[in-house]
C-alpha cells in the first residue's frame, strides 16, 4: 500500500532539502499490485519517504499528468525533482526484498555442507556446536553481521 502525504509526518529536511521525498527512481520497476499479481514497468517512476516508505509508484507514460499529480501533492518543484531523481541504469530495476520465513544463524556456515548425512547427524555434527558457540558474545556479533549482510547482498530484505 502506498502511503498518501496526510497518512505521513513531516519530517526535517534531510540530505535533498525536500521534506516528504528522499528520491524519486526512473527506470525499471517491479512491484505487487494484489497478492495475485505483478506489474513490470519498463520506465517507472517510485518516490521514496525519508524512513524508507513508498509514497508513489507510476509509469512514466510521456504524459506528465500522473507525475505531476504526485509532485503536486508532495510539494516537490521542478529544480526539487531534478535533484531528488535517481535514474536507473537499462540493466538496473528495483524489486520488494524477499521475506526469509525460516532463517537459523548458526546454520550460515555450514550451507550447502553435510548433505551425505541425515539430518540429526548433520545438526549434531554442524549446528549444535555452532549454536554453544554464540554463548560468546563476539563469536555471535562476527556471526549475525555475517548472515545480516549475506542475505541482503541475496535480496532478503526481512527474516521472520
Amino acid at each position: 500500500q502506498h502511503r498518501r502525504k496526510e497518512d505521513e509526518a513531516v519530517v526535517s529536511t534531510q540530505s535533498t532539502g525536500h521534506k516528504h521525498i528522499k528520491h524519486i527512481f526512473k527506470g525499471g520497476i517491479i512491484h505487487s499490485i494484489s497478492l495475485s499479481e505483478l506489474q513490470v514497468l519498463h520506465n517507472g517512476l517510485l518516490g521514496v519517504s525519508h524512513e524508507g516508505t513508498i509514497l508513489f509508484v507510476c509509469e512514466d507514460e510521456g504524459d506528465t499528468s500522473k507525475l505531476n499529480s504526485f509532485l503536486k501533492e508532495f510539494e516537490v518543484s521542478e529544480t526539487d525533482f531534478k535533484q531528488l531523481l535517481v535514474q536507473l541504469s537499462s540493466t538496473q530495476f528495483l524489486i520488494p526484498g524477499f521475506i526469509d520465513t525460516h532463517i537459523h544463524a548458526p546454520q550460515y556456515r555450514f550451507t550447502g555442507t553435510g548433505t551425505d548425512l541425515p539430518l540429526l547427524k548433520w545438526l549434531e555434527k554442524y549446528t549444535f556446536p555452532s549454536e554453544s558457540k554464540c554463548k560468546d558474545p563476539e563469536f555471535a556479533r562476527d556471526l549475525f553481521q555475517k548472515v545480516v549482510r549475506r542475505t541482503l547482498k541475496n535480496g532478503t530484505t526481512k527474516p521472520l
